[in-house]
């Protein structure tokens, strides 16, 4: 049960990596929301790098091709997808101390 729910949280990543992948390369179109933009460029910002230290070149922003866009998603969804795992063990540690405590009382 554990490893479906991992599995359609890493799907939900990639279908929003996907997302902000297109709404960045297409220029985010006029209607296109202030904060929405902000927030994906945010979110996309770990994809970027990781692009960036693989395929892309100093003086280059953005991906423009396939293989580029596919490293952007593949780590942006490994980055966001170990980030939550580690917010659970903490969570879940912090979570066993408390417990602990007010057993204790």
């Amino acid at each position: 049960m554990r490893a479906s729910r991992a599995i359609r949280f890493a799907l939900f990543l990639a279908v929003l990596s996907i997302a902000a992948v297109v709404a960045r390369s297409l220029g985010y179109p006029a209607p296109f929301p202030r904060v929405l933009y902000r927030v994906l460029e945010w979110y996309l910002e770990p994809g970027l790098t990781v692009w960036w230290c693989t395929l892309g070149g100093v003086f280059q922003g953005f991906p423009s091709d396939q293989p580029g866009y596919a490293v952007t998603v593949l780590g942006n969804v490994a980055f966001w997808l170990s980030t939550g795992y580690v917010a659970l063990r903490v969570f879940g540690v912090l979570r066993s101390r408390v417990m602990s405590a007010k057993k204790r009382r």
